[in-house]
């Protein structure tokens, strides 16, 4: 493929850009549009055409990017697409459309990077919480579980949009559904952490005491709030128990 677009480069540039580029399609016919950094691929050329100066030869290479979409770039992708649309070419309507796309291919390892990315590079909070509402909703039949996807859906929610009331009721879902040691102590552990709720968190540091089974809960428990509640005496006693 030749650049038939005229270009601000020099000529220099320009025969150097060309042989990446016959480079980078090499490589993205064998391991994709974005690969890793010992891979020259087509989304760091654009990025270094961006660079470089010539927008318009990137937005060519970005085009046969998004070409690939549901072809052959991973759905975890997405994201990283549109971000760079935004950071390298300022363009938020192109954009705005493969945010669209990576909130319709649904990928459990997309939708929560989706919402930061909306609110970041669209400011589009309004979406984002339409985003982290699906989340919530799918959070009891996630694979990743209610206490993951509580405790990063309400630090998200705590810290792009602003709202701790939220995020509260979030971790009130989560703790009504928590079953084991580690779900109560990542619960208590995200409220001291994010938004500082100690006195709710050591009501639910008990609770994972109570279904504390092994030396791995008790450690983990005595570690968690000697850490956040600083208080050692029942740190202490957990590692008692720990060693029992």
């Amino acid at each position: 493929m030749k650049n038939t677009i005229k270009s601000t480069l020099t000529k220099a540039q320009i025969e150097k850009f060309t042989k990446l580029q016959d480079e980078a399609i090499e490589n993205s016919n064998k391991f994709g549009y974005y690969t890793d950094e010992f891979d020259y691929c087509l989304g760091r050329l654009a990025e270094d055409l961006c660079d470089a100066g010539d927008k318009k030869w990137a937005r060519r290479i970005y085009k046969i990017v998004e070409n690939s979409i549901g072809v052959d770039i991973q759905s975890v992708y997405y994201c990283n697409f549109a971000d760079d649309l935004v950071i390298n070419l300022g363009d938020k309507e192109w954009a705005r459309k493969i945010y669209k796309k990576a909130e319709e291919d649904g990928n459990e390892e997309v939708i929560d990077e989706l919402a930061v990315s909306v609110i970041k590079h669209l400011g589009d909070k309004e979406w984002a919480r339409k985003i982290y509402e699906k989340i919530i909703r799918d959070g009891e039949k996630s694979t990743l579980g209610m206490s993951y996807t509580c405790s990063s859906t309400a630090r998200n929610i705590y810290e792009k949009l602003g709202d701790k009331e939220w995020a509260k009721k979030i971790y009130k879902k989560a703790e009504e559904k928590a079953k084991s040691s580690m779900d109560f102590c990542s619960l208590a552990d995200g409220l001291c952490e994010i938004i500082n709720d100690k006195e709710r968190a050591k009501k639910i540091y008990k609770k994972a005491e109570e279904k504390a089974e092994n030396e791995y809960d008790f450690e983990n428990l005595s570690d968690s709030i000697r850490k956040n509640l600083g208080d050692e005496k029942w740190a202490k006693l957990l590692d008692q128990k720990a060693n029992g």
